[in-house]
């Protein structure tokens, strides 16, 4: 039986792709049940020149009260600042040691910062894995 790459991973975007004004942006939670391993992906546009970035992932088992995972912050120790603009990052987070939901928390400090973060959940324990958005097609 042939399986598609679809059936094998979920995506799920938690803060939504926009030019993220200097404040707290709490991000969607995501549910990861059934899920072992998730891939954090964080999209940065172009920054202003003062603009900086730190991203904290958080969990909780009801998604409603969240508390932060403490080994996952985007970067590892201070900001992005404008020279990191229009990259790609990516962590790996090991599912089967955290709670069923996951957010994103980013904070933008002094002037807009263009983000989005993004989970994408990998080997699902009963798949095929069910896609949030439906209008998923083979090339």
């Amino acid at each position: 039986m042939k399986f598609t790459a679809h059936e094998f991973v979920k995506a799920a975007n938690s803060v939504k792709p926009k030019d993220h004004g200097a404040s707290t942006v709490t991000g969607t939670g995501v549910d990861c049940q059934g899920y072992d391993d998730a891939l954090v992906l964080l999209e940065t546009g172009t920054a202003t020149a003062t603009g900086t970035l730190t991203v904290a992932i958080q969990e909780s088992d009801d998604n409603s009260t969240f508390a932060a995972v403490s080994t996952a912050t985007l970067p590892a120790s201070g900001t992005y600042s404008d020279t990191q603009d229009d990259k790609t990052y990516v962590a790996r987070l090991d599912l089967r040691a955290r709670k069923r939901y996951l957010r994103a928390v980013s904070t933008v400090g002094t002037a807009a910062y263009p983000h989005a973060v993004s989970f994408i959940l990998l080997k699902p324990a009963n798949g095929p894995a069910t896609q949030l958005n439906t209008n998923v097609f083979n090339l």
